[in-house]
């Protein structure tokens, strides 16, 4: 029963991170063709920052059901490492810039 739950929970999730993603992806256009001030010779790098967040949010995502499994069995130590790892990944997406 805990498989199952655990399965319809990660396709729900998947699910509802993929509408995310695309309404941000579809929001990208609206974003800068106007609604964002941003000097055209910086466009570029706004573009690749926002793409990267995409792809940051979609992956943050996905890990939710796996973060509530690991924190049902109390595996805390495991748990901590975990986000060390997944804050370390992210800190070079940050200096990216």
């Amino acid at each position: 029963m805990q498989n199952k739950i655990f399965n319809n929970s990660v396709t729900t999730q998947f699910l509802i991170s993929f509408v995310i993603v695309l309404f941000l992806i579809i929001i990208e256009t609206f974003l800068f063709n106007g609604f964002l001030n941003i000097p055209i010779d910086r466009i570029d790098t706004a573009k690749l920052v926002y793409r990267l967040m995409i792809v940051t949010v979609f992956i943050t995502m996905q890990s939710i059901p796996f973060y509530a499994v690991l924190i049902a069995h109390e595996n805390i130590i495991f748990t901590s490492i975990v986000q060390v790892i997944e804050v370390s990944f992210k800190l070079p997406i940050i200096y990216a810039q």
